[in-house]
């Protein structure tokens, strides 16, 4: 039941993401018959790759920082503003780090899936969109 309440939440996320862009570009204000087809299905291509690209992206963000990409940049942030603490903790080595980072993987695919959903909406919607030019 959790993943698939995980894919429900990213799944609103993306279409809000749709219908924002649509609202933005102006598919919803116009009134009916003053926009052709082609120009719809424009939109509509857009407004998917853009959600697409951004959830699977972030999917993609998530799990490089799993296998530990982003993990010295934080040790590094982290040490720094260590310093101006008052009450310092026993510093910790890097290896310990990164060996209680292992310990704790973010889901992400998920993310990634369903991004790879709207982009595949967004190619249809691209196929509709040239049949109709």
């Amino acid at each position: 039941m959790k993943q698939g309440k995980q894919y429900g939440i990213t799944i609103a996320i993306g279409i809000a993401i749709v219908l924002l862009i649509c609202w933005i570009q102006g598919l919803f204000t116009t009134t009916p018959g003053a926009m052709d087809a082609a120009t719809a299905y424009h939109i509509l291509c857009d407004a998917f790759c853009v959600s697409g690209v951004l959830l699977a992206g972030a999917g993609m963000l998530v799990f490089s920082n799993n296998e530990g990409g982003f993990d010295a940049i934080v040790f590094g942030v982290k040490s720094f503003a260590g310093l101006f603490k008052k009450n310092r903790k026993t510093k910790q080595t890097y290896y310990d780090y990164r060996m209680s980072r292992a310990e704790h993987k973010v889901p992400f695919l998920f993310m990634v899936i369903t991004g790879l959903f709207f982009l595949a909406i967004a190619a249809v919607m691209l196929a509709l969109h040239m049949s109709c030019r």
